[in-house]
Formats: C-alpha cells, sequence, structure tokens
C-alpha cells in the first residue's frame, strides 16, 4: 500500500505543515497499514490516522526546537527551576495557559528564568496547537528589520519581516528592552507594528524582558505598553524573582 511521508514544516502553510504522499511502502501503523488516512464516514471523505497526526506534531515540534541555539534547546518543564512553591505555581499555571493560547508578559532581572519559561510555555503550546511558535529577541528582530535596507536581491523586505513576526501563530519576543533606541520613533513605530497587529487579532503572545510593563512604556511609549497589557491581561504579566540562576553551581 502506497503509504505517505512524515510531513514537513513549512512556514508558508497556515498551520505550518505539509503532507507529501511518497512511493514507498509502510505497514508500521497497524490501524491504517501506513496510508496515514481512513476512509470518512462520508463517502470519499479521508480522516487523518492517529500516526500521521502524532507525526505532524514531533515534526512542528523538531521545527520549533531546530530553530533555536544549543543552549536553548535544552530546555525542558522538568529542568526549569522552581525552588520554591511560587515557582511551582507559575510553571503550573503558564502550562495549563497554553491550551487557550494565552498571551503573558515575565520580567525581572537577568538570570530569574525568564526565557526558560518561555520555552516550557512554547513546549506546552505545541502539544495543543497545530501553529509553529516563532522566537526571536528584542536586538535580532529590530537588526532583521534593519538588514532590509542594504536591498540585496532575494532578501525580504521590511513589511515581509514586520508581517512574519505579526502574524506568527505564537510570538516569543525575547529580552525586549535590551536593544538600542534611537530618538528618531523608527524602532517603536515598528515595534507597534508588529504588537499592533498581534493584540487586533488576539494573537498569542509571549514577551520577556529585563524591565517592567511601565518601563517598557518609557522605552517605546505608551501606546505599546497598553497593547501589552490589554494582550496579555493583568494576572498574566508576571515579576519573576530570585538568585540569578546562573551563578548556581
Amino acid at each position: 500500500m502506497a503509504g505517505f511521508e512524515k510531513p514537513h514544516y513549512d512556514p508558508g502553510k497556515p498551520d505550518g505543515i505539509l503532507l507529501q504522499q511518497s512511493n514507498t511502502e509502510s505497514e508500521d501503523c497497524p490501524e491504517c497499514g501506513g496510508a496515514g488516512f481512513f476512509a470518512g464516514a462520508e463517502p470519499g471523505k479521508l480522516v487523518a490516522c492517529n500516526c500521521l497526526i502524532r507525526a505532524a506534531k514531533e515534526d512542528r515540534r523538531l521545527a520549533f526546537w531546530g530553530s533555536l541555539n544549543a543552549r536553548y534547546r535544552s530546555f525542558t518543564a522538568e529542568g526549569w527551576p522552581h525552588p520554591n512553591k511560587t515557582r511551582r505555581d507559575i510553571l503550573s499555571k503558564i502550562i495549563a495557559g497554553a491550551k487557550e493560547a494565552s498571551s503573558w508578559y515575565f520580567c525581572g532581572r537577568p538570570g530569574v528564568g525568564k526565557t526558560g519559561l518561555a520555552l516550557v510555555y512554547a513546549n506546552a503550546f505545541l502539544d495543543e496547537h497545530t501553529k509553529v511558535p516563532l522566537f526571536v529577541s528584542g536586538p535580532k528582530l529590530f537588526a532583521e528589520l534593519r538588514d532590509t535596507y542594504s536591498h540585496v536581491e532575494g532578501q525580504p523586505t521590511e513589511m515581509q519581516v514586520v508581517n512574519r513576526y505579526a502574524e506568527a501563530g505564537l510570538l516569543i519576543l525575547d529580552d525586549l528592552g535590551s536593544e538600542h533606541v534611537s530618538a528618531s520613533g523608527w524602532a517603536e513605530d515598528r515595534l507597534y507594528q508588529i504588537i499592533g497587529e498581534r493584540h487586533g487579532e488576539i494573537r498569542p503572545t509571549l514577551i520577556t524582558s529585563n524591565m517592567s510593563l511601565g518601563q517598557i512604556g518609557r522605552k517605546f511609549g505608551e501606546r505599546i505598553e497598553w497593547r501589552i497589557f490589554e494582550l496579555c491581561g493583568k494576572d498574566h504579566i508576571i515579576e519573576l524573582t530570585g538568585p540569578n540562576l546562573r551563578d548556581a553551581d
């Protein structure tokens, strides 16, 4: 029986997944014999087998984690430090929030576990949804936007970069506020285009920063501060405290 090869991540697809039929024979799945689909109750309708759904989920997970650097790929829920009940409660809260695709703002001084917690949320999000999260640091985001001005052939335009981050199924914007911002208002405008659209379309967004939300407002403007506040909600703006975990033995 002709089977289906493992789904491949395709960022151009709405769900990030492209299913491709293969000519290889596969009898691995006892439910579908490797075809990947069943005949549905309605004539001519096919239903995806659980084996194909599991393969697609694993492909999305590999696509996301493979896009991160080696240090970040080691983060897991089990490895995220939670030495006290407050930390454990935060961990449980954000994992539960993944099902509803909620938005979050994590702030605190360097080394308290903000990025690790964001990646735990991304992993929980992948368990519940078909969208592949997009991870970028604040400095890298603005560097990508500036690079579009070099007008290199084949390079994305500024609007394409803005749209990529504005339309991502889940955007993780890490270390916002660490980038240099000039007095021209250029960075504030581009950030607002991204955050403003995500706010309007209620797209899940997770932001980490060494700055409080009020400090972000003073750096990027009140309209960005309030868009983030409304997108996340008061209960999802969390300040992480405690020792610098990077100093732990």
